[in-house]
């Protein structure tokens, strides 16, 4: 829609959005996402309250400063690990149940698990976004528990959110069948990771030379399957190739130290805490083949995958629901979640076939252009606040964007 045709129809909103560490950020897909979405929305006119942590976003407590036109509001410090995030989440959504917000926007389920306690008390319309599923469970008595608390939040998130929106339609598929309902898909898009000049200096001193080193980002878990990837790069031994392994370890110390011992001191492996920032930008640009070898449990989609496919770098995934329908047939490679043979196969392909892997990043970064962009983003969501408010027709603006 026209900005002068929509600010025909457009009245002003009060938002609250819940769920962000902090911002600005290099860091965490949530983050990343709400610190260009918000500012778009913020220079529409509309009041935007961005809820944060004070540990993490470096803010005094009780404090209010700005983003891009978004007011971010730090509130009373909480310790930064899971239950932390959980209180001040909930701490976070009492207030803003008091501040006379039209839109109260939860990101992520987490998050939600307060997002009762507003129809107790105001008229806030409350939406849950969520960008990914929390659904490892592990051996141990404290992850199984953890596990229940993680389903009993989720229920309790999709059954008081007046709208549910998800960023992958897998994800929607998910909470149709569990639940019965018809989440909004509003699809990601890829952050502003841009590299300041084309210089290769970080990549150089963690011993990398462009385009000849295979490329692993994310967390380092089992679900992950970094490990399959590390036998594969072992048994192919491609000349003059390295893989670099890049993420946090969390809770997930002693898979960290089992991915050292399956490397073998292999000197053509690179083990790096998660990148950030310009080096992260520095090191997507110069890499031959991104690799994403989950098993195909988590539904999410990361922002990383969709910045490589913009800037027409190759990427080989496992085939679950979420990487078949964003790179397909023609748009990279995929390879059998869990099949060693498969990954190693197509990592062979990938090396032989050059050109054929350039054509299908440039049709990834086509389609990535025209499917995952800000412009849909911002007004998909906006024309969900609009209709949630009752401010304004969403067919007729749905039909116009």
């Amino acid at each position: 829609m026209p900005n002068s045709l929509l600010r025909q129809y457009l009245q002003t909103m009060k938002i609250a959005v819940i769920g962000v560490k902090g911002i600005p950020s290099d860091r965490g897909d949530i983050e990343r996402y709400c610190q260009e979405f918000y500012p778009r929305i913020a220079g529409r006119g509309h009041q935007v309250d961005l809820f944060v942590t004070p540990a993490l976003n470096q803010h005094p407590w009780f404090s209010v400063g700005y983003y891009h036109n978004v007011r971010v509001i730090a509130l009373a410090p909480l310790p930064p690990k899971q239950t932390g995030f959980m209180l001040s989440s909930a701490f976070s959504t009492v207030w803003a149940s008091l501040g006379g917000y039209d839109v109260i926007h939860i990101q992520g389920v987490k998050a939600a698990w307060f997002s009762w306690f507003p129809h107790l008390f105001s008229n806030s319309k409350i939406i849950v976004t969520s960008h990914q599923l929390d659904i490892y469970c592990h051996h141990t008595k404290w992850d199984k528990v953890f596990c229940w608390l993680s389903s009993l939040m989720e229920k309790t998130a999709i059954r008081s959110a007046d709208e549910v929106v998800v960023i992958s339609k897998a994800l929607g598929e998910y909470f149709h069948n569990k639940y019965k309902i018809t989440p909004r898909y509003i699809p990601n898009a890829p952050g502003i990771c841009e590299q300041k000049d084309s210089e290769f200096t970080y990549g150089a001193s963690l011993g990398l030379t462009p385009k000849k080193y295979f490329l692993y980002l994310g967390k380092l878990t089992s679900e992950n399957r970094p490990d399959i990837l590390i036998r594969a790069f072992q048994k192919l031994q491609p000349q003059g190739w390295k893989l670099i392994i890049a993420g946090g370890v969390d809770n997930s110390m002693k898979y960290a130290i089992e991915l050292l011992r399956l490397a073998k001191e292999n000197q053509n492996i690179i083990f790096n805490n998660e990148i950030k920032g310009q080096h992260l930008a520095e090191i997507i640009n110069g890499a031959g083949l991104l690799v994403m070898p989950t098993d195909g449990s988590d539904l999410g989609l990361p922002l990383t995958v969709l910045e490589a496919m913009k800037k027409k770098i190759p990427v080989l995934a496992s085939d679950n629901r979420v990487y078949r329908r964003l790179i397909g047939e023609d748009r990279g490679l995929l390879f059998e979640s869990g099949n060693l043979e498969d990954l190693l196969k197509k990592m062979q392909y990938a090396l032989s076939e050059p050109s054929i892997l350039a054509t299908m990043a440039q049709k990834a970064q086509t389609y990535v252009t025209i499917n995952h962009n800000w412009d849909r983003v911002t007004y998909g969501n906006l024309s969900l606040y609009l209709k949630i408010t009752e401010k304004i027709d969403s067919s007729a603006m749905q039909h116009n964007l």
